[in-house]
């Protein structure tokens, strides 16, 4: 090979480097990256009502970052606390899950089994406690990743802010005593396994713009709620749902969202009651120790008694893939 054929060779190498690192450099018939399409909403699906104690409890910023990574590798989240500029705690060494114990009733559901809720082939109505990471999104959007759901009712329950029933876990009771008329005692057994929620309310529960704010800043006013990487299930294969009819038009690439978990559930406040309350972590053992990262006696950081109506739809696809980093010409040849 002469010296000019080995000059023409290393001059369209070069320019075929330069054009990857230089997407301007690149032939004009190279056809565009088509974009993305936006995220599907189907708004109002179903409604529910909902009355309880919702509580943020502090804890090791590292273990909410582990939880995280492991719950959703692959997704661009990050710790709200890490972007919430109105927490009052240090958030280098803190982040907060939530602990709730609410009586849901999904009353989409109940105006479809009125007639006979008995014979209803799930739980339409009944308590059970939620366990969930605030993240935020790429988009900044507030999320909060399902960590554990329990509930005693003996028939699926269904939570209409789930993007899948049947994560929700079937313990033997729910108990309740009281110390006094404001001091309620809750105690959660399975198979041995014990974990006590003591929730002290205020005699009167006026509705406090604060707490309500303090909330909404820290979880999102709409409550988008997801069980990433859980496929999405609201029962519709399973059941005869009314709600179900609103999924037939999902199809194609909108239905890979569905299948992967890419989904949220997003809602509308149609009314609400918030007061200050407050809550104890009792004793916890066992399974429950495992699934909700506290430790006994731990105060709760803030709580709030609600009563509230909702409207729950969903979003998808509701987080985004983490970008992947291009490699240097020096990390390619090593």
């Amino acid at each position: 090979m002469d010296q000019t054929m080995i000059f023409l060779v290393l001059l369209v190498c070069s320019h075929a480097l330069a054009a990857i690192h230089h997407p301007h450099l690149r032939s004009l018939g190279d056809a565009p990256k088509p974009a993305k399409a936006p995220p599907t909403i189907l708004p109002d699906i179903r409604s529910s009502v909902d009355s309880g104690v919702v509580a943020r409890f502090l804890v090791d910023r590292q273990r909410c970052v582990s939880i995280m990574k492991e719950r959703a590798p692959g997704l661009a989240l990050q710790l709200a606390s890490d972007v919430n500029n109105a927490v009052k705690y240090d958030a280098t060494t803190y982040s907060e899950i939530l602990v709730a114990l609410i009586r849901v009733e999904d009353t989409t559901l109940g105006a479809q089994f009125g007639a006979d809720p008995a014979s209803a082939p799930v739980s339409t109505d009944g308590m059970m406690v939620f366990v969930g990471l605030p993240v935020v999104s790429a988009a900044s959007e507030p999320i909060i990743l399902q960590l554990a759901a329990f509930t005693n009712e003996t028939r699926p329950l269904m939570i209409p802010y789930y993007t899948n029933y049947r994560t929700v876990t079937r313990i033997d009771s729910i108990a309740m005593n009281s110390e006094s008329d404001l001091v309620k005692v809750f105690t959660l057994l399975n198979s041995g396994d014990r974990m006590e929620l003591r929730i002290e309310r205020p005699a009167e529960c006026p509705d406090d713009p604060t707490v309500g704010h303090d909330f909404d800043k820290a979880i999102g006013a709409h409550l988008r709620v997801t069980n990433y990487p859980e496929t999405f299930d609201w029962g519709c294969d399973a059941y005869s749902f009314t709600f179900c009819n609103a999924m037939e038009a999902v199809n194609g690439e909108n239905v890979k969202a569905l299948i992967a978990g890419n989904v949220c559930t997003t809602m509308t406040t149609s009314k609400s009651v918030r007061c200050p309350a407050s809550v104890t972590i009792g004793d916890i053992s066992g399974g429950f120790l495992q699934a909700v990262p506290v430790q006994t006696g731990l105060a709760s950081w803030e709580a709030e008694m609600i009563s509230r109506e909702h409207s729950t739809g969903i979003i998808f696809p509701c987080m985004k893939k983490r970008k992947s980093r291009q490699m240097t010409l020096d990390e390619l040849w090593g």
